[in-house]
């Protein structure tokens, strides 16, 4: 009989069948579906039963009738394992077996099988409790201890116990390190599966996130070649994945500055957000979208590319692009709204000017006037004449629609030329002042769309005052800290800023209208007085110029705007000096319909040495440069005449020549008409009325001779 360190060291050999044990388990954990839990239980069962058998090869005999191995061992690890059908058709088949061999520990034997299949489906439900090698030990050896009775039923219990106390020590280390060990082994494996199958599923996740994405994500290499790209390219851009991957993401950029843009922002800062510009599409066409990238690290902490996703914004921007149109439609209805307005007053002014000239012209026909009266009606005249031109030239300045031009201004001078035309214009009742504690204030902003701010508000103003009033304008500068910048609901930013202060002693208004006072459409005038989106546009205006507006009115008592614009400095004075007249020689070539207009630019020039050549129109000009081409030094046109236009002259003449310096004269011409003649040559733009001066000027500047 065997017994002591021999029997322990034999029930080792049994040490391949484990090994080939948790093989088998790690292949058929994969094979077979965990949601099939009945056919996993019986094919483990029966593969764990197969265990049990080999292991019952090798028999170890401790008394007489009774032989030991590791069957009951593999059936705790069965029934642990896979649950209590797989230990139960383990113990089945190796009870069988132990059946069929007979001898005096058949029973025995048996019990003890039994005893390792309850033990081993305890452990499986309480397989999430045993979470830590210290208690996988401590289950072990309650498991081992547990089927050590099946020792005692041999002839009679006393011998089963003595038995039992030479088996304890060696069986039951054998059965424990067999449990331990092997448990240890297929816990590994489950672990592993389970890690297994977890990447999957997150892989499909992630597959399938990025295949489903509507945004367009992707990820380069280091030199900026596409490594991965997501489906989603192929709606956005007409590219299919194959197609870009391996190709460098700068050659989609539109515009190489914006990449080099982007990746100095990707090298300096390692990430970007909302980074916006135009990607190629496959159609040829571009795509405005916002990228949100970070850059990639390898192991030795250097460059290994970036990830980035790709937001389409067309539409965003699209919108941003209308809402800008919008805005510049507010203005310039509410334009056309305060030209109406003011088109009483501008006539009645204008009509005084008529007066003026007519009545000075009229009184020098006398031949006996002496030549001091002369010259008093001469400078009649022309402060007349000076003043109708000046009031046409805020007006244009004022009805200009194009896109905002944002420069250095003077605010003083805007506002001092708004305060000038609606004296001229507004009910005369009304007076209309300046109070201003700077003599220049500079901001940054385009003058017409802000002097179109200060006439919107002080037309409202007038219109409050039906009776006569007081509309004040105020000026100066303060500052705005970030307690008020915080709370204000426009973007500013602390620092000084010019106040505009806009006061009347009107009617006032209630807190219910001063609530809606800047939305679109929003009006208190009646049908058909107003459009409603006059303050709207100023609201508008304002913002874009990085400024902020608050209104402020009582019943009776009146109401004042304040507007604040970020203050740029003030620029000191210059003393006026005296305008010089420079003279000159060769041929000057002016077309122009006006017979008048005609007339003064002959006599100016004729006076200041040049020669002069006159043409009615567009295409008389043309068959007189033709004929004096080689000594013509320049053309002065007028761009609205009959039979030829100014343009069409500019690019026959243009054609015959393209060095002729070409200056084109009007009173009036649209922003597009002048910026494109730019474009095409044109190489000046001499407002009417002029002056001597400026007509000397421009006319000495483009020709170059004898300027004295």
């Amino acid at each position: 009989m065997v017994g002591g360190s021999l029997l322990f060291l034999g029930l080792f050999d049994n040490l391949a069948v484990f090994i080939v044990l948790v093989a088998a388990y790690s292949y058929l954990n994969g094979l077979i579906d965990k949601k099939r839990k009945a056919l996993r239980q019986m094919v483990m069962g029966l593969v764990f039963g197969t265990a049990a058998l080999i292991c019952m090869q090798v028999k170890i005999p401790v008394y007489e009738g009774v032989v030991v191995d590791q069957r009951n061992a593999i059936v705790i690890l069965a029934g642990a394992f896979s649950g209590p059908i797989t230990g139960l058709i383990s113990t089945i088949i190796a009870g069988s077996y132990r059946i069929y061999l007979g001898g005096m520990g058949v029973f025995g034997g048996c019990l003890g099988l039994a005893l390792s299949a309850i033990a081993g489906s305890f452990i499986f439900y309480n397989r999430k409790k045993i979470d830590t090698i210290n208690k996988a030990a401590l289950a072990s050896v309650i498991a081992t201890a547990f089927v050590l009775p099946g020792f005692l039923p041999l002839n009679n219990l006393h011998t089963g116990y003595q038995l039992l106390q030479k088996m304890a020590v060696p069986y039951g280390s054998a059965v424990f390190l067999g449990v331990f060990l092997t448990g240890l082994l297929l816990a590994l494996e489950e672990y592993r599966y389970k890690i297994k199958s977890e990447l999957k599923v997150s892989e499909k996740r992630y597959r399938e996130l990025f295949e489903s994405l509507i945004d367009v994500s992707f990820r380069t290499d280091c030199d900026g070649k596409i490594e991965i790209i997501s489906p989603s390219c192929k709606k956005k851009l007409g590219y299919s994945p194959n197609e870009l991957s391996g190709k460098k993401i700068e050659h989609y950029f539109k515009d190489a500055g914006s990449f080099t843009a982007f990746h100095m922002l990707m090298n300096k800062i390692g990430s970007i957000n909302n980074f916006e510009a135009e990607l190629k599409k496959k159609d040829g066409t571009y795509l405005w979208v916002s990228i949100n990238a970070r850059k990639l690290l390898d192991e030795y902490g250097e460059p290994a590319g970036f990830e980035a996703i790709v937001r389409d914004i067309s539409q965003i921007r699209k919108a941003m692009e209308e809402k800008k149109q919008l805005q510049k439609n507010f203005v310039q209805i509410q334009k056309m709204e305060s030209i109406g307005t003011l088109a009483g007053g501008i006539a009645h002014d204008f009509n005084n000017s008529l007066s003026g000239i007519i009545g000075g012209a009229e009184l020098l026909q006398d031949e006996t006037l002496s030549a001091d009266l002369r010259r008093k009606y001469l400078d009649l005249i022309l402060s007349s004449a000076e003043k109708a031109g000046e009031l046409t030239r805020k007006l244009l300045a004022f009805s200009r629609k194009d896109t905002t031009f944002k420069k250095p201004l003077d605010i003083v001078t805007v506002l001092s030329d708004t305060v000038e035309i609606l004296r001229h214009t507004i009910d005369k009742r009304i007076v209309v002042e300046k109070q201003f504690q700077l003599e220049s204030a500079f901001v940054t902003g385009d003058g017409a769309f802000l002097q179109n701010v200060f006439m919107n508000l002080g037309i409202n103003a007038a219109h409050a005052m039906s009776d006569g009033g007081r509309i004040v304008f105020s000026l100066s500068t303060v500052e705005l800290t970030s307690d008020y910048c915080e709370l204000s609901p426009f973007e500013l930013s602390p620092g000084t800023y010019v106040e505009i202060s806009v006061r009347d002693n009107g009617r006032g208004m209630t807190p219910e209208v001063i609530a809606r006072i800047f939305e679109p459409f929003f009006t208190t005038k009646e049908p058909g007085k107003g459009t409603g989106l006059g303050l709207a546009a100023v609201y508008g205006t304002i913002q874009d110029h990085n400024g902020a507006i608050t209104v402020y009115s009582e019943i009776g008592q009146g109401t004042v705007f304040h507007v604040y614009l970020p203050f740029s400095g003030q620029k000191q004075g210059q003393p006026v000096e005296e305008q010089v007249v420079p003279h000159g020689s060769g041929t000057i070539l002016i077309v122009d319909d006006e017979e008048l207009v005609q007339t003064v630019a002959l006599t100016i020039l004729s006076k200041l040495g040049y020669k002069v050549l006159l043409a009615e129109n567009g295409k008389k000009g043309i068959e007189i440069y033709k004929e004096h081409r080689d000594e013509i030094r320049l053309v002065i046109l007028d761009m609205i005449m009959p039979v030829m236009g100014g343009r069409e002259t500019f690019l026959a003449i243009h054609k015959l020549n393209p060095l002729i310096p070409v200056v084109i004269s009007s009173g009036f011409s649209r922003e597009d008409d002048l910026d494109s003649l730019k474009k095409l040559g044109v190489s000046g733009f001499l407002r009417k009325p002029f002056h001597r001066v400026e007509l000397a000027g421009i006319v000495a500047k483009m020709v170059y001779d004898d300027i004295l």
